[in-house]
């Protein structure tokens, strides 16, 4: 098998358990046979257009398929984390985990002589948010709690919540998500 066998490997079973037949695949994509079986076996590269319309004929993601497809990197390493957001230089967001992944993690640090409020509306998952450095206050359904390294706090899917750094220094917290939103 050529270097397409991952992507192939995909497209051959997302065709099986939809119960459709190379024949039946190439009338509906206008490709024929023979180039679908090759992409299935992985002897040829498909191109974007044709990869995207058999994900379209067979109704599976296109974005899907290709992150199923890249090989896992279990490993992130601290001076390799991918920034996601930097709100004016006080609280910087860099993600810990590959963001492909269905387990989400950042790391957030807020800047030394920041001590404002951050407020979130709500996510549409569950998240944990643990301590590392410094200490904070986090308001959950008007309830604040104070939190110092190695506390935690777990906030459910849709719940409004606030937090501000309280001490001196640099600090740190770790939020693991099943989703990013």
């Amino acid at each position: 098998m050529g270097n397409y066998s991952a992507i192939g490997n995909k497209l051959n079973l997302a065709r099986k358990n939809a119960g459709v037949t190379l024949h039946e695949l190439s009338v509906r994509t206008g490709i024929s046979v023979s180039c679908l079986s090759n992409m299935e076996h992985g002897v040829t590269s498909p191109t974007v257009k044709s990869l995207e319309t058999v994900c379209t004929a067979l109704e599976i993601d296109f974005i899907q398929l290709l992150n199923d497809t890249m090989s896992f990197n279990p490993i992130v390493r601290k001076d390799e984390r991918k920034l996601i957001f930097r709100d004016s230089h006080r609280v910087q967001y860099r993600m810990i985990t590959d963001s492909r992944q269905q387990l989400k993690g950042s790391v957030l640090t807020v800047d030394k002589d920041y001590y404002g409020e951050e407020v979130s509306y709500g996510h549409t998952c569950d998240e944990l948010l643990i301590i590392e450095k410094g200490n904070f206050v986090v308001t959950l359904e008007n309830k604040e709690y104070v939190l110092s390294p190695g506390d935690t706090v777990y906030i459910r899917a849709n719940m409004p919540h606030k937090y501000r750094k309280v001490s001196n220094g640099d600090a740190v917290l770790y939020c693991v998500k099943t989703n990013m939103d």
